[in-house]
């Protein structure tokens, strides 16, 4: 039996993980909506309308990690999970106490901040050593 190239092999890792951090972020997005920390709507749409592109997006971004072996969509998932990551600092690291907003039964804790940025962390690792062929 042939052994897949290290690229390749690089390249499926990360759209597995892809998968596994889209379920997780969709997974996040319903139980928000679930419990009262997002409503029915957000100021953009519905919630299921995102929680449908969501899935629409991991399912693209599998195709062209996994079939196409696309360099390009590992760089740009890369980049946008390094971009995510900034934006998670503040309430993983910075924040002091967590209030629940707009009379929310829940607040998001920090453990949630912290592993959503060990999440994205590997995640952005995973696509930047796919693109590149670190």
């Amino acid at each position: 039996m042939n052994e897949p190239s290290s690229r390749t092999r690089k390249v499926r890792q990360a759209a597995f993980y892809y998968l596994f951090v889209a379920v997780l972020y969709d997974g996040a997005v319903w139980q928000f909506q679930r419990h009262g920390l997002l409503g029915e709507r957000t100021a953009a749409g519905p919630v299921w309308f995102f929680l449908l592109l969501g899935a629409f997006i991991a399912a693209l971004a599998f195709y062209f990690l996994w079939f196409k072996e696309n360099r390009w969509v590992a760089r740009l998932f890369a980049v946008l999970s390094a971009g995510r990551l900034v934006h998670l600092i503040p309430d993983a690291f910075l924040r002091a106490n967590y209030e629940p907003a707009g009379g929310a039964p829940y607040a998001v804790s920090r453990a949630f901040y912290i592993a959503a940025f060990v999440v994205v962390a590997l995640n952005a690792w995973l696509m930047a050593r796919a693109g590149w062929d670190l």
